[in-house]
């Protein structure tokens, strides 16, 4: 055949077949080897950590598929869009986010997610809160909550709180008592915050001996080393739940709840905490008080607490019979001085305070849960006066103690203790006595410090009597 008519035809075949090219072409079979195809798939996870948040957004990503032997160039199949990287790109009305595409109408938030601009981001994106909400840690909280240590509650328990804080000469083995309860209260999760139910207030321990026998804390549970550690001074027992919530006793599983024992000072501490909310409550509610079934709520920053005390430290302070700066009512200019008792079996007792340094205007009995054990109407108490409280359990108590208002730094009490513990007594409101005649002056405010020294004796008679002596002094 010429070459020319071989030549020829081939033009002519090639020619020929343009337009079947073309329809392979239309059809998709025919692409560049350097074309990447772009498909996108829905790569929406978890759900966000407050489920009962709407308006967090999943990105959708654009996932490419690249021919591995010829990347000169990419097509991103919906035109228009931003190129991400070398193997994303997002569709129009999207932006590029780590881990996928968010409308132009949200923000980046964390991986995976979009914050609508409408919303709050949270600071170090914590969480993205709708119209409405108030971040709260790593959640929202709505129009009708309320934010405590990073947790929401009904507005309705604003005054319902029993905040404590970390301070480890006062509190440091109460405060670790309560976080691993809550804690075990949580499903084994740590928490910062639990709500409880009140018990209801009692006068003269009669219904908490039980409540408290359930949970474990029974007359001389801390006299025991084997539940002390060998340490004297962790010689008050404390339970969570309290015996004054319906949680307390043994209305949890074993595994839910926990004793332990701590000084004596700290259950004082603990039961003035409660005390303190009760009152806000009181105050809040028109005078009413508290009743049997009301809800509150029990705040520490376990975050903190649980690291601090994981090497649990000698306590050096056993009691607390000098001003403490930190018992402060709010809205109130009185500070407290707290002659703290501890766990007292059942009996009749009189303590005698003596005033130092300094004057007192009144106070009051209470116990480890908050309750006022005994009313009381205290006189005003100026150095060289003495006044008597005397009263009786038929139950043990526990971390009983004595508070005494005052609007001087600088005040400062001697105290004993008597008591009879051979019958027991019978409840009734604390009497006292006043002797002596103002001697001395003291003035104003400064650093508190104290010095402590205790004696013990023994009588024998129809009963056993305990004296105890203890001298508080603070000086500027």
């Amino acid at each position: 055949m010429p070459l020319t008519r071989l030549f020829s035809t081939r033009v002519l075949a090639v020619f020929s077949a343009i337009p079947l090219l073309q329809l392979f072409w239309q059809a998709g079979f025919i692409r560049p080897a350097y074309a990447a195809s772009f498909e996108f798939a829905d790569t929406a996870s978890e759900s966000f950590v407050s489920t009962k948040i709407d308006g967090l957004l999943a990105p959708r990503v654009a996932a490419v598929r690249v021919d591995l032997v010829a990347r000169q160039g990419k097509v991103c199949s919906i035109p228009g869009g931003p190129i991400c990287d070398a193997i994303h790109c997002c569709a129009p009305g999207q932006q590029c986010c780590p881990g996928g595409c968010c409308p132009t109408t949200s923000a980046c938030f964390r991986t995976m997610r979009c914050c609508p601009l409408t919303s709050t981001r949270c600071p170090g994106d914590s969480a993205c809160c709708p119209s409405g909400y108030t971040c709260c840690g790593n959640t929202c909280c709505g129009s009708g909550e309320f934010c405590e240590r990073g947790q929401c509650h009904n507005n309705s328990l604003k005054d319902s709180v029993v905040r404590f804080n970390l301070d480890p000469k006062k509190n440091k083995e109460l405060l670790e008592n309560m976080c691993e309860g809550m804690k075990r209260g949580n499903g084994g999760v740590k928490t910062n915050t639990a709500r409880l139910t009140y018990r209801g207030k009692e006068r003269g321990g009669e219904s908490r001996r039980p409540i408290r026998e359930k949970a474990g804390c029974v007359q001389g549970y801390c006299a025991d080393p084997a539940n002390n550690g060998g340490n004297p001074l962790f010689n008050s027992c404390d339970e969570y739940p309290p015996a004054s919530s319906l949680e307390g006793g043994d209305a949890r599983l074993p595994s839910q709840r926990i004793i332990t024992c701590i000084p004596r000072s700290q259950n004082s501490h603990q039961g003035w905490m409660f005390k303190e909310m009760l009152r806000l409550y009181k105050a809040a509610n028109g005078g009413t008080e508290m009743v049997r079934n009301a809800k509150f709520v029990i705040s520490v920053d376990c975050d903190t607490v649980l690291p601090e005390l994981q090497g649990r430290a000698e306590f050096g302070d056993t009691g607390n019979g000098a001003v403490d700066l930190d018992l402060q009512s709010a809205g109130i200019s009185e500070s407290y001085v707290l002659v703290s008792l501890g766990d007292l079996a059942p009996g009749t007792y009189d303590v005698t305070v003596q005033g130092a340094t300094g004057s007192t205007t009144g106070g009051f009995v209470f116990d480890s849960e908050g309750d006022e054990t005994f009313a009381s109407d205290a006189s005003p108490l100026t150095p060289g006066q003495t006044q008597q409280f005397s009263f009786a359990f038929n139950d043990p108590m526990f971390g009983v103690s004595i508070a005494l208002s005052t609007l001087q730094n600088n005040t400062n009490v001697t105290w004993s203790l008597g008591g009879s513990t051979s019958t027991p007594g019978v409840p009734t409101s604390t009497s006292i006595s006043r002797s002596g005649s103002p001697t001395g002056s003291s003035g104003g405010g400064g650093a508190v410090s104290a010095a402590q020294d205790y004696r013990l004796s023994f009588g024998v008679g129809v009963a056993a009597w305990v004296g105890l002596l203890v001298v508080v002094g603070i000086f500027l």
